[in-house]
């Protein structure tokens, strides 16, 4: 097949350049010289092992400027490459790379954030993995990107949950329900934000965590009001509001704030005032 010419073409390398063409494989398809220097334990050698996989014409330069960059000739290239490093030494690659990328950009972290969370997810630091899926969805969800929101926010969910039960994991948990819900708020992901910020709820009464509770109880407020219940919306975000100003907390208090405004806008014009002019402060 393909794939065993290929396998046999980079088993015929010399050890240290089979090494840096399998490092550049676990980066992607295309990727930098900076960064494969970076993570290489041949960092002065990297350049004459790259001119070395050019002229087997298994890799190719795409761009010169600002830094040079490469790319594996053909996908199927990289696939086999990478599949030929064992798990735990694909791993060490991805988590060494989350931390060059890191290093080398630290100024635009943002940016970089759906990158980071591809390698960290795919390394020992589920941790990491799981805050630059919510900074990457952050960054689409300010873009009006939703969906691709929705998936970075799903992601670290899933990651969430699959780590063993502990509080830095399950405030996690808790935050990405949030977010997630807020760039849901349509009646065909109802019922998964609504299983969800429940989930989170419980979640966050175990940690005993007020603040996260406020939240929940918000959130739960908000997907009712969105159902057309708003005496339920109403009755979920005094509770939200409540433990917020027991807190002191106005970045906890604004948006039940703000929700029961439109909840009382119709039943009780008088109070949905009091609740607009408190909003505006």
């Amino acid at each position: 097949t393909i794939q065993d010419i290929i396998r046999a073409r980079i088993d015929r390398l010399e050890e240290p350049v089979k090494r840096t063409v399998q490092a550049a494989a676990v980066i992607g398809r295309e990727f930098g010289l900076r960064l494969l220097a970076r993570i290489s334990e041949m960092a002065a050698e990297v350049q004459h092992h790259l001119e070395i996989l050019t002229r087997a014409e298994l890799i190719h330069e795409t761009r010169f400027f600002p830094e040079l960059e490469y790319i594996f000739k053909h996908a199927v290239t990289q696939d086999v490459t990478y599949q030929s490093l064992l798990a735990k030494r694909r791993k060490d690659l991805h988590g060494a790379i989350g931390r060059a990328v890191e290093s080398l950009y630290a100024d635009r972290l943002d940016e970089q954030a759906p990158i980071l969370a591809y390698h960290y997810a795919r390394s020992e630091h589920q941790e990491q993995a799981i805050a630059y899926a919510l900074r990457a969805g952050d960054r689409a969800a300010r873009l009006y990107a939703s969906a691709e929101a929705t998936t970075y926010y799903e992601q670290a969910l899933a990651m969430a949950r699959a780590l063993p039960a502990a509080p830095e994991a399950q405030r996690s948990e808790i935050d990405a329900a949030f977010k997630l819900a807020a760039v849901g708020m349509t009646r065909q992901h109802i019922e998964r934000d609504q299983k969800n910020v429940e989930r989170a709820r419980a979640l966050a009464e175990e940690l005993q965590d007020r603040g996260r509770l406020a939240e929940t109880l918000y959130w739960l407020g908000r997907l009712q009001y969105v159902l057309g219940d708003p005496a339920k919306a109403i009755e979920l975000a005094g509770q939200s509001l409540e433990i917020a100003d027991r807190l002191g907390d106005e970045r906890l208090a604004a948006p039940p704030v703000n929700l029961m405004a439109r909840g009382y806008w119709r039943s009780d014009p008088p109070k949905a005032r009091r609740m607009i002019e408190r909003s505006v402060e």
